[in-house]
């Protein structure tokens, strides 16, 4: 048998078609989309006492053991997961832990809300499929990041740009990153760039939507002018300068800028066109 580090539970509760789904407040690999309530088993405990601790702690609901039905276990390289479908239960669904939930509610499992990958494990679990056996990673790999990126002049009409050093090859990507929960495509970009640039704009204009299936990201580009620049916030600067991991922060010039690889390629010539249009 597989070692494993840790025990999850994972419950489904179903109401006239629909599923019970939690909406978690800090993003992980399931961003913005809905998944279904789970736990851990702490050191110690049976699984059936850790669905009773959870659904009560998490949802504030009893359920009686008899009303708890074991459907299947998932292991992995890292972590167990025993799946239980909820029968019945006493009280009323509430979000007892708003700290770490936005929302709770009952959707149905092909909502489009609720994530791909957990879409597929209701799938496998009602038939009795090894979830683990399909291509999590291709469905994982489908789910678009959203994220949100700018053409950023400098005072001095330059376009600052990040170099990536990675696994032996160089490029140049525009600053910008992921939008968390609860944030506009602005808000996270303005976020973004202090983090990654130091950055405070001065203004800033919406330019366009692009859709990269390669990644796939879903990311909106902004052009800013910077109003002032200290030292970056974020800590992408410890996590990923290492050997093999390495960016710094540019300025380029126009005359300068057809000459870089830019990234994404196929946005190249449109980033550089906007930029000297907008010097």
């Amino acid at each position: 048998m597989k070692k494993t580090s840790k025990i999850s539970t994972v419950f489904l509760i179903e109401k006239d078609g629909k599923y019970l789904f939690q909406k978690r407040r800090n993003a992980n690999i399931y961003g913005d989309f809905y998944v279904l309530p789970a736990g851990h088993v702490e050191v110690g405990e049976k699984a059936l006492d850790a669905v009773k601790r959870e659904l009560y702690e998490e949802l504030g609901i009893q359920v009686a053991e008899d009303d708890i039905l074991f459907k299947m276990v998932e292991h992995g390289e890292e972590i167990t997961v025993f799946f239980f479908e909820i029968k019945k239960y006493l009280g009323d669904i509430q979000n007892k832990e708003p700290d770490k939930h936005i929302d709770v509610c009952f959707l149905s499992p092909t909502d489009s809300r609720v994530h791909p990958m957990v879409q597929k494990e209701i799938e496998c679990v009602k038939n009795g499929i090894a979830f683990m056996d399909v291509s999590a990673a291709e469905i994982k790999a489908s789910v678009k990041r959203r994220s949100a990126r700018a053409i950023l002049i400098s005072k001095d009409k330059k376009l600052v740009l990040l170099k990536r050093i990675k696994n032996g090859q160089t490029y140049y990507v525009t600053p910008g990153g992921g939008i968390e929960d609860n944030e506009t495509s602005l808000q996270a970009l303005i976020r973004e760039l202090k983090e990654e640039t130091g950055s405070d704009i001065l203004s800033s204009r919406f330019l366009f939507h692009f859709e990269d299936e390669e990644k796939p990201n879903s990311v909106d580009f902004y052009l800013c002018y910077e109003a002032l620049r200290d030292i970056p916030t974020g800590l992408e600067w410890i996590k990923m300068n290492a050997p093999d991991n390495q960016y710094e922060i540019i300025e380029v010039s126009p005359d300068e800028v057809d000459a870089l690889d830019i990234k994404p390629t196929v946005l190249k010539e449109k980033l550089i066109s906007l930029f000297k249009e907008n010097l």
